[in-house]
C-alpha cells in the first residue's frame, strides 16, 4: 500500500512550495481509512487523529494529519484516469499470477453525484441528482480485490464501456463473466483478439 501511495507523486499537481502534506501521507492515509470504514472526508481525518502514532512511525514524511478538506481537494486535484491507471498497475504487479474468475459487473454509486448536479428539494440547490456516477468493475473473485473500474459516460450504457475494461485488465489464463446483456460480437471479439476463447450458456 505504501508502494502505490508513493507512486501518486507522479501525478500531484500541487505545486511544491505549497505542499504541507506529501502526496503519499495523504492516499496512505486514505486506503488506510477506507480499509477500516471511512466513508468521508471527516471520517478520514478522524481515523487519522486516532492512528497517528501508526502513521508517525510508517511514514518518514508525515507532517501532521491532513485536514478533511485538504485530503477533499487533493483528490479533486487529481485527474482519475490516472490515478486508475496507477491503481491497475498497483494491483497488475501484486496479481500477476492471478486465476479463477474475473467477474464484471455495473453498479450505480449511491449519491454519486456532485452539489451543481442535484436539483429540487434535498441538495444544496435541492433534490435528487439528474444523472447517477455508473461505474463498471472488475472484480477477482478468489482475490475479494477490485482490478479496475471505468465510469459509464452518461450518453453510452455498460455494453461500449466492458470492452475497454477488458483491454486494461485482461490476464490470461482467467474467466472473465458478464451479464447477459454483454452477449455482444463486439465484446467476445475483444476478448478473441487478446488470445482468449468465449461461451456463452
Amino acid at each position: 500500500m505504501k508502494e502505490f501511495a508513493s507512486s501518486i507523486e507522479i501525478i500531484d499537481p500541487r505545486i511544491e512550495r505549497c505542499k504541507v502534506h506529501t502526496a503519499d501521507s495523504i492516499v496512505f492515509l486514505s486506503l488506510a481509512a477506507v480499509i477500516f470504514g471511512s466513508q468521508a472526508w471527516n471520517d478520514m481525518e478522524d481515523f487519522g487523529t486516532a492512528k497517528e502514532d501508526f502513521f508517525k512511525s510508517h511514514l518518514p514524511n508525515w507532517n501532521g494529519i491532513p485536514s478533511h478538506d485538504t485530503i477533499n481537494r487533493f483528490f479533486s486535484a487529481i485527474e482519475p484516469d490516472k490515478l486508475e491507471e496507477l491503481f491497475r498497475e498497483w494491483i497488475g504487479a501484486m496479481v500477476c499470477d492471478c486465476k479463477g474468475v474475473i467477474a464484471f459487473d455495473g453498479k450505480t454509486v449511491r449519491g454519486g453525484c456532485t452539489e451543481g448536479e442535484r436539483n429540487g428539494k434535498a441538495g444544496k440547490n435541492g433534490g435528487a441528482c439528474r444523472s447517477k456516477l455508473h461505474l463498471v468493475s472488475a472484480y477477482a473473485t478468489e482475490y475479494g480485490i477490485s482490478l479496475g473500474q471505468m465510469k459509464v459516460d452518461e450518453k453510452s450504457n455498460e455494453i461500449t464501456t466492458v470492452p475497454e475494461l477488458i483491454d486494461a485488465v485482461f490476464i490470461p489464463g482467467c474467466i472473465f463473466t458478464v451479464d447477459a446483456m454483454h452477449c455482444q460480437k463486439k465484446t467476445a471479439l475483444r476478448v478473441l483478439e487478446k488470445g482468449g476463447i468465449t461461451y456463452s450458456w
